[in-house]
């Protein structure tokens, strides 16, 4: 109600703010399925959409460095392997949060609701990629899953814990192993789009973030060394 009112005294009409929303999500979404499709493996680097949007942006889209659909984004970003890891973490904490347990946990139960009150928003939002915000979610995944694990025999509690370090070790291999290439391209072509500003300054520094991932590069080298000259 109170939205309604300020929406009203300003002259702004809630239809027009949810088609604009509408429209505004449907071109990053467009924008995310062209980036996968062009790396169906993803792997782009962590933190590194801001860089790739640009050059599938959609001509009436807005800036922006998320994807606004956490899936996407974590696809894109560190790959189908670490989306594919994440998505059985969550289902792991969904599981022991609402699993019924000889006690009713209502505070349990609570937060389940919670956590997947937050995935579902994160579909059309990107709060799962600010840091302070996602601090929370870990630490409430921690506590649903931990209880269930005080209840397991010591066999069980090790076989979950082996499960939940290979999510971890293939999430790791993601970004750092498979990654690092993509990287270097992305900081490339944001030189070059620098370059065609006359940003020299700015083309230099994309060009040393390029060496830094792609130091056997020699056509990197060579392309820092004539911006240099």
């Amino acid at each position: 109600l109170l939205y309604a009112a300020f929406a009203r005294s300003k002259g702004i009409f809630a239809a027009e703010i949810f088609s604009q929303f509408l429209k505004n999500r449907m071109h990053y979404l467009n924008s995310s399925v062209a980036i996968i499709f062009h790396q169906p493996l993803g792997v782009s680097g962590a933190g590194t959409y801001g860089l790739a949007y640009p050059f599938f942006k959609s001509p009436f889209a807005s800036e922006t460095k998320y994807a606004h659909n956490i899936i996407l984004q974590l696809w894109i970003e560190i790959g189908i392997t670490g989306m594919l890891s994440f998505i059985a973490f969550a289902a792991s904490a969904f599981r022991a949060a609402f699993t019924r347990q000889k006690e009713t946990d209502l505070i349990r139960y609570g937060i389940g609701i919670g956590l997947l009150g937050f995935i579902l928003h994160n579909m059309v939002d990107y709060t799962f990629f600010i840091p302070q915000a996602t601090f929370v979610f870990w630490i409430l995944c921690a506590y649903v899953i931990q209880k269930p694990l005080q209840q397991k025999n010591v066999r069980q509690a090790i076989l979950q814990s082996g499960i939940y370090a290979g999510m971890i070790a293939m999430g790791i291999y993601s970004i750092w192993f498979l990654s690092s290439d993509r990287i270097a391209k992305m900081y490339f072509h944001k030189a070059a789009y620098s370059l065609s500003r006359n940003a020299f300054q700015d083309a230099i520094t994309e060009m040393k973030k390029t060496i830094r991932f792609d130091d056997k590069n020699s056509y990197y080298h060579l392309s820092l060394a004539c911006l240099l000259a």
